[in-house]
């Protein structure tokens, strides 16, 4: 939450900015945690490439490349 709520190059930061978008930080729904950070990116890059999000602008994952070489 606090990369997409301070990172000024996160969709998530730029959405809310460039619409005006006031996102409720306290009524949203965390989808998985891991306890390293390769692993949340790499849990990141799956629910992207599961769901799709609108917001997403990343469209692959340099982890995952090793995994799909």
């Amino acid at each position: 939450m606090e990369e997409h709520l301070k990172d000024k190059e996160s969709a998530v930061f730029q959405h809310a900015k460039n619409l005006q978008h006031q996102i409720n930080w306290s009524d949203i729904t965390i989808l998985d945690s891991a306890d390293t950070n390769q692993k949340l990116l790499i849990k990141e890059q799956l629910y992207i490439n599961k769901f799709e999000p609108d917001l997403n602008i990343q469209s692959e994952s340099r982890i995952l490349k090793v995994f799909v070489i």
